[in-house]
């Protein structure tokens, strides 16, 4: 069966040729698809993209211009909120996209690279999402951090991450890390950087998605922000996106790290970036995905064995816990004692007895406890006819 960890971003507001783009993605069978809507009133939109391809993990994004900086105090004059958007609104405006199997998409590109207290209320706003959210059973892609983010120190995340990390691994089945990745500088650093954080936090990684695939400008004197500014075709580009897959990135999704990257993107309003009307990127894109070369086999690091623990039988004979040398034990001697009681009554008189005879079976049983020595009451009747 073909599967390409190649998918596509797509916004739903403004389709170029919608059924294409599912007939294209149904023949490659990516891993995951990008959705994106203007508003929250769209969101159907999204499920309707999930119906359209089954199988395929749908990442729910509302787009909002201001979403890297939600947590953000709003600049413009007279505006009094706290932030541009809180966790709580947030989640409750869209929390129905982190159900039934689509996975909600949290935050846009909020930059790492502002002073330290302006990313620590990314951080705080992220944490708190989390906390907010898990409860709810939402499944998130949070972050969704720019290329090249977040800064790197000694290759480490910048540590002001952490809490974002250790909250995040609370709850692996939901939350996923989104990380955007454009050539064409090395785009695995920052994963590498994650996993080192993560070791040295002692948690485990959480998975990622590339919500953008691409090419950019280096930000280095170097503008050509897409392909086409490249002056490169749509074969070059995909060949370019097949090359990555099947080597920086390939550790990763070999380990079952990274489920997915998905090409920014199948929509005319970013032009140099789009694909949409790019036909020899379609071709290049299904016949790489059906001769698998935009596959990879997955193979998850095996569980770390638990440590033997060797559980030594206790002695048969335990050597004695005294300080002192213990006395010398004298042979043991079996004593075997009988003792008779013949009693002849009748039968009003038995009905006396009984409250003694029980008490003597209780002293028996008592001296048993105390002493350890077996100690047997029985008691039989013998017929016998008196007359008296």
């Amino acid at each position: 069966m073909i599967r390409s960890f190649l998918g596509s971003g797509i916004a739903l507001d403004h389709p170029v040729n919608y059924g294409a783009f599912i007939d294209l993605h149904r023949a490659v069978n990516p891993t995951t698809v990008l959705g994106m809507v203007d508003a929250a009133k769209d969101m159907a939109k999204i499920r309707q993209l999930q119906r359209d391809l089954p199988g395929v993990q749908i990442i729910g994004r509302v787009y909002h211009p201001e979403e890297g900086g939600y947590a953000q105090k709003p600049e413009g004059p007279g505006d009094t909120r706290p932030m541009i958007a809180t966790p709580e609104g947030v989640l409750e405006q869209q929390v129905e996209l982190g159900h039934g199997g689509v996975w909600l998409h949290v935050m846009n590109e909020p930059s790492a690279y502002l002073d330290a207290p302006k990313v620590q209320l990314t951080v705080d706003w992220l944490v708190k999402f989390i906390r907010l959210a898990a409860p709810e059973n939402c499944a998130c892609v949070l972050g969704n951090l720019a290329d090249q983010h977040p800064r790197l120190v000694n290759g480490l995340w910048e540590a002001i991450w952490n809490p974002f990390l250790i909250e995040m691994a609370l709850h692996p089945e939901l939350m996923k890390l989104g990380l955007h990745f454009y050539g064409p500088d090395k785009v695995g650093a920052v994963m590498t950087a994650l996993n080192a954080t993560c070791k040295t936090l002692r948690i485990k990684p959480p998975q990622v998605v590339g919500t953008e695939f691409g090419v950019d400008s280096t930000g280095q004197g170097d503008k050509a922000n897409s392909y086409h500014n490249r002056g490169w075709n749509g074969e070059t580009f995909l060949n370019y996106e097949a090359d990555v897959i099947q080597g920086e990135l390939k550790p990763f999704i070999v380990s079952g790290q990274l489920v997915g990257v998905d090409t920014f993107q199948w929509n005319e309003l970013w032009g140099p970036f789009s694909i949409a009307k790019d036909q020899g990127y379609q071709d290049a894109y299904k016949k790489t995905a059906q001769n698998g070369g935009l596959d990879v086999v997955v193979v998850p690091p095996q569980p770390e064995p638990p440590p033997v623990v060797i559980i030594h039988p206790p002695p048969v004979n335990p050597p004695p816990q005294e300080t002192m040398p213990s006395p010398e034990i004298p042979p043991m001697v079996i004593k075997h004692w009988q003792f008779g009681l013949d009693v002849v009554c009748t039968d009003a008189q038995a009905q006396a007895l009984q409250t003694g005879l029980q008490k003597l079976f209780e002293a028996a049983g008592y001296l048993s406890l105390a002493t350890g020595a077996r100690i047997d009451v029985t008691r039989s009747e013998i017929p016998m006819e008196v007359v008296l």
